[in-house]
């Protein structure tokens, strides 16, 4: 008779729990800071009822995601999950990858950033954008204005500036942003400022 009862109060509760399971469907899941990272990619690590939905789980899944640099997740009864992303921010970009704020390194895909970042074209390797990086950095006004770093030839390259293009010299970047920021305000009106020659500039 006892087993009987527990068997039929077992039953019971696992209609019930089905049953609440099926009552609390997510029917809805808000994204919000995303720019690079799809709804797709993100409704993939929500499970379909708020009783199976782990957010701590789902956060450690997100910041695996190569944009994601942290986010939240939060439960909202009876049938909303909402995500907070904070994504990586490319400030420098080349043929196959962006380069984040803090130096990551995210291989491009199909889609394109929408907001502009320095473009880096001509043969460089790896190691000289990092360098480029850590000096731009140290000038953060002028992040804003570099539109590109091109490679001209083995010893020398150009910054193109806000429609200015500044000449400087191979493994002289450093040196060649504080000679540009320390020009006089007023400068002749030139499209190129050569800064090759340590001692003058030339404007044409």
């Amino acid at each position: 008779m006892k087993r009987n009862i527990f068997i039929a109060f077992s039953m019971l509760t696992a209609f019930i729990y089905v049953k609440q399971l099926k009552k609390y469907q997510i029917q809805k899941i808000t994204i919000l800071g995303n720019i690079m990272t799809t709804k797709n990619e993100v409704v993939k690590l929500i499970p379909k009822g708020m009783y199976e939905c782990n957010a701590a789980k789902i956060r450690r899944n997100m910041i695996k995601m190569p944009w994601v640099a942290d986010c939240t997740v939060k439960k909202v009864w009876p049938y909303e999950v909402v995500v907070f992303i904070e994504e990586e921010i490319p400030i420098f970009e080349n043929a196959n990858f962006y380069i984040t704020s803090v130096g990551k390194m995210i291989k491009k895909d199909s889609r394109e950033y929408p907001i502009s970042r320095i473009k880096f074209s001509g043969k460089f390797v790896a190691s000289e954008i990092e360098n480029a990086f850590k000096i731009m950095s140290q000038h953060e006004d002028l992040l804003e204005k570099v539109d590109a770093i091109h490679r001209k030839r083995e010893d020398r390259f150009d910054l193109n500036i806000k429609n200015k293009t500044i000449k400087c010299l191979d493994g002289d970047l450093n040196r060649c942003i504080i000679r540009y920021l320390s020009l006089p305000k007023y400068i002749p009106n030139s499209k190129n400022i050569d800064l090759r020659h340590p001692q003058r500039a030339v404007f044409y």
